[in-house]
Order: structure tokens, then sequence, then C-alpha cells
């Protein structure tokens, strides 16, 4: 199809020495940036394969990872921070976005995924402080499954309790412990699912935290 000439036509061109840094003098943008721009996961990772530079920003500032976060793209997100160790907390430099990292572009897009992934790999909470009415982003805003950066930190494959910790901190009194996703399951759920003991022991230490609400299978955590 159309998608795979174009993914062979870029591993060609990068293989006869095509510069994967080089940048329009327009927009001061990559061919990396193109790849977050569009979300187009192999693009990004034959141009990173040769060589091409995850934090180098465009003429506003904006790296690829933040551009990749700005446009919802997951996937793309998910596999700089993973498989080229994009920094979650390098700030924008341009002049129409100055200050802002990764993690705060996620919060004005409101997309709880990519929050939630971004903190997983490192992104800084207190970057977001410059994001209106963050804190209601991060404990009430949810993804399609209805859970909220909460919920979806409990289900990771390897849930991190210093970035739980970390999160209900910093959001304090706001968080909603015992929110439920659309399968009514709560944060407790996920974590006990996922077998985290540690996540679990520091869940048990918010004292409105409620142990037996079923799921919509009628599974307590």
């Amino acid at each position: 199809d159309d998608n795979g000439r174009k993914v062979l036509m870029v591993q060609l061109l990068l293989q006869y020495e095509a510069n994967p840094n080089a940048v329009d003098l327009a927009t001061g943008q990559t061919a990396l940036h193109v790849a977050c721009e569009i979300g187009c996961l192999p693009h990004l990772q034959r141009l990173v394969a040769f060589g091409g530079q995850v934090e180098k920003a465009d003429d506003q500032g904006r790296t690829p990872l933040a551009m990749a976060c700005s446009k919802g793209h997951f996937v793309a997100v998910h596999w700089l921070l993973s498989s080229a160790q994009a920094n979650p907390n390098k700030k924008l430099t341009g002049t129409t976005c100055s200050s802002l990292a990764p993690l705060a572009v996620a919060c004005r897009a409101k997309n709880v995924n990519i929050i939630a992934v971004l903190l997983q790999y490192g992104a800084d909470l207190h970057t977001t402080s410059g994001v209106a009415d963050v804190k209601e982003v991060l404990t009430h805003d949810v993804n399609d499954k209805g859970q909220t950066v909460l919920h979806c930190l409990c289900a990771a494959k390897s849930p991190k309790v210093d970035v739980i910790h970390d999160l209900l901190t910093y959001c304090g009194a706001k968080i909603h412990i015992n929110a439920q996703d659309y399968q009514l399951r709560s944060a407790l759920h996920h974590a006990a699912h996922a077998n985290s003991l540690p996540v679990v022991r520091r869940l048990l230490q918010e004292p409105h935290l409620s142990l037996g609400s079923p799921d919509l299978h009628g599974n307590t955590p």
C-alpha cells in the first residue's frame, strides 16, 4: 500500500546517506518532527536508527516528543520514551511555548494515556504548574476506558509506587481514590490485578479508600 511504499522510500533514502537531521528552513523541523506529528512509528524507528536526534527542537521550541504529545500519538510517545530515551522533562524553548515540558503539553491536551506514560518514565509533576486546572485533569479526566491517570498508573505492566505516591501527594484532596472506570474497577482493583504489593500498600494508606466495591463482574479488589 501507499504507506508501505513511503516507509520503504524513507529506508532507501537513509541507506543512501540522506541526513535524518536536515532542517526545513521554514519551520526548523526535521523528518523526525514530521514523523511524530503524523504518528508514523515505522518512520520514527528508522530515522532514530540512522541517527535522528530526538532532542532537537524546531523553531517553536518543540522536540519530537512534545510534538507527539500535542498530537495525541500515544504509540509514538511510548516508543520515544522506552526505546529512544527521550527526555520527558525537556522544556520547550520557543517564544510561543516557553517553559512548557511534555507533561504540561499532554495536560493541556487532556490526554490521560499520554500523561500516565510520561509519569511512568520520569516526568516531573511540577512541570505542569503553569497549566490551568491541572489537578482537575490529573484526577478527573478519563480515557476511552473511563480510567483516570491513577487508574492507568496502577494498571501498568510494572506499576511504580514512587510515581503513584507523588501523584497522590501532588493532587492531595482532589484525588478521587475510589473512582471507577467503565468496568467499575477502582485503582485498588488494578493494583491488585497487577500483583503490585507496594502499590496496594500505598493505596491502603489513603483514609477514604473503599475495599469492598465490586466491579462489573462482581469482583472486589
